[in-house]
């Protein structure tokens, strides 16, 4: 809360910055070597583990977060439910023109299962589940088994992936 004057600002510069910037660069110790790559038995076994994991966090307690749907989950699921009475192409659907695709993957969800509350909220664990399978596939195509595993990792308990996973 005062000014400061040149040779305190040059003193703070020096051995505040510079000099222990040229000590740890010169002296540092080595960064440890990751392992090149995992065998792919370990990491089979290790994408089961997490994939489980997965399905177990994004299934269990499923219909726990709320008793009763938002208004995005009930309008989409009333348009979902028009579709099972009568199957028509509508390209928009609601006030905010949302694409139709959505709408006709749920009604047919909604037709291999009977609609509930539970269904609802099935339907983006699902594909959440396939999201964290097709992830680390899409991952191991450009990195190796030892990354992707720790990227598989990190989606797998990603408060993001796991929250949204409980909304429809």
């Amino acid at each position: 809360h005062f000014p400061l004057g040149p040779y305190l600002k040059w003193f703070l510069f020096l051995f505040g910055l510079a000099f222990p910037s040229i000590l740890f660069f010169r002296s540092g110790p080595k960064p440890p070597t990751l392992p090149k790559d995992i065998p792919s038995s370990t990491a089979i076994r290790l994408f089961l583990i997490l994939f489980l994991l997965a399905m177990a966090f994004r299934l269990l307690g499923l219909t726990s977060l709320s008793a009763w749907p938002v208004a995005d989950e009930g309008i989409d699921s009333y348009c979902c439910l028009e579709l099972l009475k009568k199957w028509h192409f509508q390209f928009f659907y609601g006030f905010s023109q949302v694409p139709g695709g959505f709408f006709w993957l749920l009604t047919l969800f909604y037709k291999v299962f009977t609609p509930s509350l539970a269904v609802l909220w099935l339907f983006p664990a699902f594909f959440s589940i396939l999201t964290v399978g097709f992830s680390y596939l899409a991952v191991r195509q450009f990195f190796s088994r030892y990354f992707s595993l720790f990227f598989l990792y990190l989606l797998v308990f990603s408060f993001w992936h796991l929250y949204t996973s409980r909304f429809c």
